[in-house]
């Protein structure tokens, strides 16, 4: 009944209808664990979703528009989302010793332990869940809140990531360690932004917020990243033998590393701002 009324009041409903169907279908192609931990973290996102909508728990205190109300609850699951996330890269950063020779970049599913690469596998999922539920939420709001750049975000690593899982390999483990740990940098953007619009943008903590945004940003999607796609590159011996869908991951993670190259202009501007205004209330 909630899906049929959540379908109902939709004002994409084809489009949304075929989007839940791609990602069945893609999802339905994994093994059992996989795909079990990917359709639960879709259904957990939605349910804290409805719950924080019903309570309004840590909401401003004043109501706000339907859209503002609506956007606050997706970026409270967000943050959530990016600290589990960075959690489990350090656990995946932490898997390395236990893997076998090459075991970092690949892994076949029938020879392989339950402890090896086990981080990477249960956050994929649990990342690709994430993605499903949000892609769904931004094709839902698209009129209220038009966010281009963040469905190509997610429909680029959704198709990256289901790769990686799909088939009797694990691919590219040793690269997803480092692109989770990227989010390290979203809870500091999401924060800035509910103290905007809880009317505290002159105070301490927004412009602390703001400089940790833009420093973890810059630290993890320009530089960490950089390193990344040079370990990536001195690994091309191993990954170019591989089956030739990798070669459009390969594109795709570049082309992740352009999109933070495209945010890091504005990320320097807020920085630029954020220290320029600490400086004239020193």
């Amino acid at each position: 009944m909630a899906l049929k009324c959540f379908i109902r009041n939709s004002p994409d409903k084809a489009e949304l209808i075929l989007c839940v169907a791609v990602l069945y279908f893609i999802t339905s192609c994994q093994d059992p664990f996989e795909a079990s931990v990917i359709i639960k973290s879709s259904l957990c996102f939605g349910g804290l979703y409805t719950f924080l909508r019903e309570t309004r728990v840590f909401h401003p205190r004043q109501h706000l528009s339907y859209q503002i109300e609506a956007e606050w609850r997706s970026r409270q699951l967000a943050l959530i989302h990016a600290v589990i996330l960075t959690v489990g890269s350090v656990l995946c950063f932490l898997e390395w010793p236990n893997l076998p020779e090459q075991g970092d970049w690949f892994i076949t599913k029938a020879t392989r332990s339950s402890n090896e690469a086990f981080y990477t596998c249960l956050f994929t999922s649990i990342f690709l869940g994430y993605l499903h539920w949000d892609l769904l939420w931004l094709i839902y709001h698209k009129a209220d809140n038009y966010d281009l750049s963040s469905m190509v975000h997610h429909v680029l690593y959704i198709s990256i990531s289901q790769f990686l899982l799909i088939g009797d390999t694990y691919y590219f483990i040793r690269p997803y360690a480092w692109l989770s740990f990227t989010e390290l940098s979203t809870p500091f953007l999401h924060l800035r932004w509910f103290m905007v619009l809880s009317g505290k943008k002159n105070s301490k903590w927004y412009k602390i917020f703001s400089i940790f945004f833009a420093l973890t940003f810059l630290f993890t999607r320009v530089v960490l990243y950089t390193f990344g796609l040079i370990d990536l590159w001195q690994a091309r011996k191993i990954w170019l033998k591989f089956p030739l869908g990798i070669y459009l991951v390969v594109a795709g993670i570049h082309l992740g590393f352009a999109l933070n190259l495209f945010w890091a202009r504005k990320v320097l501007g807020a920085l630029h701002r954020a220290m320029s205004n600490w400086s004239t209330n020193e």
